[in-house]
């Protein structure tokens, strides 16, 4: 059936002429399949020697689990709201540790220690002049995934030149596997260098603080000692108690006096030795109680304090002692995070945990013959076509219709 087609379309071959139409097309292409066929035919025969010569493309991939967050900003805050009384002072913003990861990665650091580890720059004859191209090829060559559940996807992709021999493909395969596991270790490798910077600087900002800290709590130390000598504060409770007690005491008796007097003053006159004794009484426990008020009975008394300036020096005492406290609180964690620091300092654990690690790839991705096959057929065989419709317009043997427009005249 479909050589009697194509004999038949052959026998109008030398007087085909046909308006331009589906099956006219599909005709004349059937009267063309030699010119339609060597076109493919060519296409495809290119396509497929240039994928047995292309270079081969190896991808190789590794997972890292996400970085766990850093607490110690938290701890100031969590220190602060304490002696705020519980007063919240609002969260500080943390930098992702997904994209610090991922920044590290491509960075040219990593690119350098992945280069210098596996000696790539004598590995693949690159020139002196050229390393630091060769630093932002390893950089652009890694791809970092960042996946919703957290973990990190990092791949790279190698190539063989032209012409590639087993020993190339071999080398091409090994390497992407190589390049992903040593920027793995490179990230740890950056990532506890500045942990230990970090660490470092704390410690030494910690020092500066704690000794400043320190000489204020000393000053204070002085300040309270100098007070309590100067105003003889010094059981602020028991003192209260027995100055209160002794004025209470001291004025009971004085009013005692006072009421003995004028008792005796109504039975006897002024010069009367009784009245004069109970006179001689009542002037010596008033002369007592002024001294009391006036801060002490005795005049070596280092105990008593004037009544009329316990408020004011009980709350100059307090803000004194509330100041010794804190700074005591403040050089107590700065002690904990200057040990806390040095010993991060001083640790050596890794910082990265990969999930899994990069294996040499088995299959090339690239050149996927089969798919260039497909595409070079279908393509091809598309120019071809548009290719024959073109000359057939052209040579005449396809006519394109056009219609024409009538004139019409307005009388």
């Amino acid at each position: 059936m479909l050589k009697k087609l194509f004999k038949t379309i052959d026998e109008r071959k030398d007087n085909f002429k046909e308006e331009l139409s589906f099956g006219s097309f599909f005709n004349y292409l059937l009267m063309k399949r030699k010119v339609v066929s060597i076109i493919v035919g060519i296409t495809v025969v290119i396509v497929m020697a240039y994928s047995l010569i292309a270079p081969f493309q190896y991808r190789a991939g590794a997972t890292i689990l996400p970085p766990q967050n850093a607490s110690s900003m938290g701890d100031l805050t969590s220190f602060l709201q304490t002696l705020s009384g519980g007063i919240a002072l609002g969260g500080s913003a943390q930098g992702n540790s997904l994209l610090i990861f991922k920044d590290i990665l491509k960075s040219r650091e990593a690119a350098k220690i992945i280069t210098d580890k596996n000696g790539l720059v004598k590995r693949l004859k690159v020139k002196p002049q050229d390393v630091d191209n060769l630093y932002n090829g390893i950089a652009s060559m890694l791809n970092v995934e960042l996946k919703r559940s957290g973990l990190i996807l990092v791949t790279a992709e190698t190539e063989t030149p032209f012409f590639p021999s087993a020993a190339d493909k071999k080398d091409a395969a090994e390497l992407s596997a190589l390049i992903v596991n040593t920027a793995v270790q490179a990230l740890d490798s950056i990532n506890r260098v500045k942990n230990t910077t970090k660490a470092r600087r704390e410690k030494e900002f910690i020092n500066r603080v704690l000794a400043k800290k320190q000489t204020d709590l000393n000053m204070v130390d002085s300040l309270v000692e100098l007070f309590r000598q100067q105003h003889h504060f010094y059981d602020l409770d028991d003192q209260n108690k027995a100055l209160m007690n002794n004025a209470v005491e001291l004025g009971t008796r004085l009013a005692q006096a006072e009421i003995e007097l004028n008792l005796h003053r109504l039975e006897f006159n002024e010069n009367s030795p009784i009245v004069v004794t109970a006179r001689e009484k009542y002037n010596k426990l008033l002369e007592q109680y002024n001294r009391l008020q006036a801060g002490g009975i005795a005049s070596n008394d280092k105990f008593s304090i004037p009544l009329d300036s316990v408020p004011k020096l009980i709350r100059i005492y307090q803000d004194l002692i509330r100041k010794k406290k804190i700074l005591e609180q403040v050089n107590l964690y700065l002690s904990t995070k200057k040990y806390q620091s040095a010993i991060q300092e001083a640790s050596d654990v890794p910082t990265v945990q990969p999930l899994d690690l990069a294996q040499v790839p088995k299959h090339r991705i690239a050149p996927k013959r089969k798919i260039m096959f497909i595409l070079a057929l279908f393509l091809s065989f598309i120019v071809a076509s548009v290719f024959v419709l073109i000359q057939g317009v052209y040579e005449g043997n396809l006519i394109v219709k056009r219609e024409e427009k009538s004139e019409q005249s307005s009388q």
